[in-house]
């Protein structure tokens, strides 16, 4: 969970290929360090990328999408001014072409939506919260040390299989009978003087069971059965990652869902993904490359086989 966050506040928080000092402009009679919508970035899916937009108070300013790649002219743009009484944004071009829109109107912005007006095109942002407090990877507790637990060489995103509700910045032992460990905002720390023994059991593959969360329109819940997964199908799963991604599906085309479970043999750790089916054929969660509303990547990868087959077999029955 920790390393998903990291990458996920990285990619939104990226430098942006084109960033630069804005010229004086004569329209621009606002001084910019009191806008609401300055020294943040903003953030909006569209349906073939993310892009973000950011505008500072030293004029300097940048719109680009995820890929990094700037939007529109944005790589021609040399900083704004703005213009109060018109709530008008006026960009500086060096250069410019027919499409260049130069003047953005700011139609709303509540601190956390910001609304803009490309030339008639409502474009709407959300703001990018800023990277949160997480517990250090090391931490002293009641007088001992702890190392957060990693899970290298897996693929999944992991939590504790046991869920506690806890207060934030609140220390929770958490009860086992080998290992001394401690859950602090998210993240699982264990003694220091047992973390490579537990983090060689829990890099394992042999030291996790699999299951499979099922969902279907005329079940009033999931329901979840055992799964047998081959030293070779695991195999597939850990690179699928490094798969070649060439299959898209939409959420629309989704015709049921289920999830993919690995849960260590003690019960402590529990790693899922998303599952979906399409035409015969079900299909892991790949790369989040774009994300609907509903929260579904378009590039997937089907299972193997024998782990389609066992699926089936249990909405059969």
């Amino acid at each position: 969970m920790k390393k998903i966050l990291c990458l996920f506040l990285a990619l939104c928080l990226c430098i942006p290929l084109v960033s630069c000092k804005g010229k004086e402009n004569p329209k621009g009679n606002a001084d910019l360090s009191t806008l609401p919508f300055v020294n943040a970035d903003w953030e909006r899916h569209t349906e073939s990328c993310t892009e973000t937009i950011y505008f500072n108070d030293d004029g300097s300013c940048g719109y680009y999408c995820a890929c990094g790649n700037p939007v529109n002219d944005d790589d021609l743009c040399e900083g704004y001014s703005f213009d109060d009484e018109t709530q008008t944004i006026y960009l500086d071009f060096a250069e410019k072409t027919s499409e260049t829109v130069s003047k953005i109107q700011v139609k709303s912005c509540d601190g956390e939506t910001l609304v803009l007006d490309f030339a008639g095109d409502l474009r709407t942002f959300e703001k990018v919260s800023e990277e949160e407090e997480y517990a250090p990877d090391t931490l002293e507790y009641e007088g001992h040390g702890y190392t957060y637990l990693t899970l290298p060489g897996d693929i999944f995103y992991y939590d504790l299989a046991n869920y506690v509700e806890y207060e934030e910045d609140e220390y929770l032992p958490i009860p086992h009978e080998k290992w001394g460990l401690v859950y602090l905002n998210g993240d699982l720390f264990i003694l220091d003087e047992q973390l490579d023994d537990a983090t060689a059991l829990y890099a394992d593959r042999e030291s996790y069971v699999w299951s499979v969360a099922i969902e279907h329109p005329d079940w009033e819940d999931s329901k979840t059965y055992p799964l047998t997964v081959t030293r070779e199908e695991s195999d597939y799963i850990y690179a699928i990652e490094d798969e070649e991604r060439d299959t898209t599906l939409h959420f629309n085309d989704i015709e049921l869902f289920a999830t993919l479970i690995k849960t260590s043999k003690d019960g402590l750790i529990a790693g899922i993904t998303s599952l979906a089916y399409n035409d015969g054929v079900w299909y892991w969660r790949s790369e989040v490359i774009d994300e609907s509303a509903e929260g579904w990547p378009e590039y997937v990868i089907p299972l193997p086989e024998g782990i389609s087959q066992q699926i089936d077999g249990f909405y059969e029955e």
